[in-house]
C-alpha cells in the first residue's frame, strides 16, 4: 500500500534518537516541524520504497537546530520541495561523516526556497537531484558551515529569499 503521511505542527525535540523518522511508499508532508536537540537527526524522511515516485514537501516554518547528526535528511524518488527551513549547528563536532545541517537526494528536481543553514560541523546544504534533473535554489543564506553548500549540476541559484 503506497500510504501517504502528513506531519502537520509537531514538536519533536530531545529525543535519544532522530526526531522524527517517516519511511512511507508514498507522498511525505510535513508542515511547521521543529526538531532540536536530538541525538540523532532532526527529521529523517524516506520515500524510495515505492514502485511509484512520490513527492515530498517541506512546507511552512521548519527549524532543525542543534542536533547531533543532520538537521534535515530526506531521500526521494519523486520532487522534492523545500520551503522555509531552517537548520543551524547541527553535528558541530563534525562526528559523522557526511552530515548536513539540509542532506538531502532525489532521483528527480529539488527546489529549495528560503533555506537557512549556519553553523553547522560539515555542510550546511547538501542537494543531489537525479541524473540531468534540476536543483534549484530561491533564497539560501548559508554561511559559517564547514563547508556551505553544495548542489548538484544542473542547478539554478539565487541566494536572495523573497520575503511574503
Amino acid at each position: 500500500v503506497q500510504s501517504n503521511v502528513t506531519i502537520n505542527n509537531v514538536v519533536a525535540s530531545g529525543n535519544e534518537e532522530n526526531g522524527l523518522t517517516v519511511y512511507s511508499y508514498g507522498i511525505i508532508t510535513v508542515l511547521n516541524v521543529t526538531a532540536n536537540k536530538n541525538s540523532g537527526m532532526g527529521a529523517k524522511l524516506d520515500n524510495t520504497g515505492g514502485t511509484i515516485a512520490k513527492t515530498l514537501l517541506v512546507n511552512g516554518v521548519n527549524n532543525f537546530n542543534y542536533n547531533l547528526m543532520d538537521g534535515l535528511w530526506f531521500r526521494s524518488n519523486g520532487a522534492v520541495t523545500l520551503n522555509g527551513v531552517t537548520a543551524n549547528y547541527n553535528d558541530v563536532a563534525k562526528a559523522y561523516v557526511g552530515s548536513s545541517g539540509i542532506n538531502g537526494e532525489s532521483t528527480s528536481t529539488i527546489t529549495l526556497t528560503c533555506g537557512f543553514a549556519y553553523g553547522n560541523g560539515n555542510t550546511g546544504v547538501y542537494l543531489k537531484g537525479g541524473a540531468g534533473k534540476l536543483v534549484t535554489v530561491k533564497g539560501l543564506y548559508a554561511y559559517k558551515n564547514g563547508v556551505n553548500y553544495d548542489i548538484s549540476e544542473p542547478r539554478s541559484l539565487v541566494k536572495v529569499c523573497a520575503l511574503p
